[in-house]
């Protein structure tokens, strides 16, 4: 028993770091006075949810229709361009909504060069609002598609292939090869990447801040920052959190259903006619063109219009400090996740495999809802005299809470590629446990490690609401700087340090489309 409970060490401390800011929100909240929150859910609460209702629908469907669409034509046709827009249609990722939001607003704006050029023509009337529900559901659309093209692409090659060739042997439509064969068996996968997708809309700060769109995570913040008030931020961040566990519970278990196979991936891909190819070729350019190409072209332009040695030496600091931040994550956080790992295979049994996922579990809070639960347990600290809060110790805490599971999952994923007579081979010739470490173990999962940690540092890079509440003082990122120079409509100012968050972001989305694997 008591072997147990030492193998299980640190498996307690890390739960329990992870679940200590939810206490601390459960307990303010229900202990805490407010004077803000009664006439928030009074006045203000139909609002937030109206447009977190409407955000969620219209982004869902336009995600569904651009990541499944795109996932079957390029898993099951032959065309122009096929093999490009397998990993390209991945590049949204490296934007976060927040700049691509920034970017669409200024170009789109009365007085930006699109808006111009309608002017000119006298048709001023097609110039689109951005700072609306419907533009907030549109840059979230074409940020998180590849959510679901991701997930529909492993589900349309999990194994499936057989009963759509046997489905054309038929002489089974091409629409009913989709609509009743490869759709409902790879429903499971669909449904975890929309339940991704629905927990990064409700945990959005950025986009619905600037866009001054009333949600749950900008009246959270603004009851914190505004207000003052934080029992009425811990109050509205356990409803949101209600909503966010109800889809973790939804995603779990359709995750339990799914099972990735590529074992019977495609051997070929269906010929088309040009007529089919070319309006193929352009459902499947649409979301790239809007999601990358042309913000990525309009910030590169903003940053060769107005880019100077002043700009460049402001955000050099920034940058130093982003960096900083990001590898330091990235190696604690790999250290810890190995770790874990290890102790889960050392031994493993139920108990183990439940710890080790509910470690995992900071992913799914809200940057705003784990910032102001740390928060909450520095004041405690600094009560007992002790100066934690505003720190970086508390800041990368903070981090490895949220973005641990990204860790956790690449490493425990590389152990499950390496071929266990590998393993058991080379605890025979090491005479150490540590040799075995060193010289077996290590060298197998160092490329799993360092995508893992790859990933995490970019996390952390473009992560906003939880480096807003708990950075220290004349402490900010590039992140913080860009939220900052584009909230005083300094747009031009912002580009470059933006370019640089979406420079860092591209690095994973080509490892993910090396990880991803070829369907051919």
């Amino acid at each position: 028993m008591f072997r147990h409970i030492r193998e299980n060490y640190l498996f307690y401390i890390v739960a329990f770091i992870i679940v200590l800011p939810l206490f601390a929100l459960c307990c303010a909240a229900l202990i805490g006075k407010s004077d803000a929150f009664g006439f928030l859910i009074s006045h203000v609460v139909d609002d937030v949810l109206m447009n977190s209702f409407i955000i969620s629908l219209f982004t869902s469907l336009g995600v569904l229709i651009i990541g499944i669409g795109t996932a079957w034509f390029v898993t099951q046709y032959s065309f122009l361009g096929r093999n490009i827009f397998e990993w390209a249609l991945f590049m949204p990722l490296a934007f976060p909504a927040y700049i691509l939001a920034y970017v669409y607003t200024d170009f789109f704006d009365e007085a930006g060069l699109f808006a111009q050029y309608l002017n000119t023509f006298g048709l001023g009337f097609f110039i689109p609002d951005f700072r609306t529900v419907w533009g907030a559901s549109f840059i979230l659309t074409f940020c998180l598609y590849p959510y679901i093209y991701l997930f529909a692409r492993n589900g349309f090659l999990a194994g499936f292939q057989s009963q759509i060739e046997a489905a054309s042997l038929l002489n089974a439509s091409k629409w009913s090869q989709f609509w009743d064969i490869a759709l409902p068996l790879a429903r499971p996968f669909i449904i975890v990447g929309l339940m991704l997708v629905m927990m990064e809309v409700l945990a959005d700060y950025g986009t619905m801040d600037y866009f001054g769109i009333r949600v749950f995570s900008t009246m959270i913040y603004d009851s914190w920052a505004g207000y003052g008030d934080i029992v009425a931020a811990s109050r509205l961040s356990l409803i949101l959190l209600g909503f966010v566990l109800m889809l973790v519970f939804f995603e779990k278990k359709q995750r339990g259903k799914m099972k990735f196979d590529t074992a019977h991936s495609l051997k070929g891909h269906n010929n088309l006619q040009k007529r089919e190819g070319l309006l193929i070729f352009c459902f499947c350019m649409f979301p790239v063109l809007f999601g990358f190409i042309m913000p990525f072209m309009m910030m590169v332009q903003m940053v060769f219009e107005t880019i100077d040695l002043q700009i460049i030496t402001q955000t050099i600091p920034y940058l130093f400090n982003t960096l900083f931040l990001s590898l330091s994550v990235a190696t604690v956080g790999i250290v810890i996740a190995f770790t874990l790992t290890i102790l889960k295979r050392k031994s493993p049994n139920g108990f183990k495999n439940i710890l080790f996922s509910f470690c995992g579990f900071g992913y799914a809070l809200p940057g705003i809802i784990l910032g102001l639960g740390i928060l909450l347990i520095s004041s405690l600290f600094t009560s007992l005299g002790i100066l934690v809060t505003g720190t970086l110790t508390f800041l990368i805490i903070g981090y490895l809470i949220r973005f641990l599971n990204v860790a956790l999952h690449g490493v425990d994923s590389g152990f499950e590629k390496i071929n266990p007579s590998m393993m058991d081979a080379g605890m025979l010739m090491q005479h150490t446990k540590f040799d075995n470490l060193w010289h077996v173990k290590l060298p197998l999962l160092w490329p799993s490690m360092l995508s893992a940690g790859l990933i995490l540092a970019i996390e952390v890079i473009k992560e906003l609401p939880l480096t807003l509440i708990l950075r220290p003082f004349d402490f900010d990122t590039l992140a913080v700087r860009t939220y900052h120079l584009a909230s005083d409509e300094r747009l031009a100012e912002a580009s470059f340090p933006a370019l640089c968050i979406v420079l860092a972001g591209c690095i994973p989305v080509f490892l993910l489309k090396k990880l991803a694997g070829n369907p051919q």
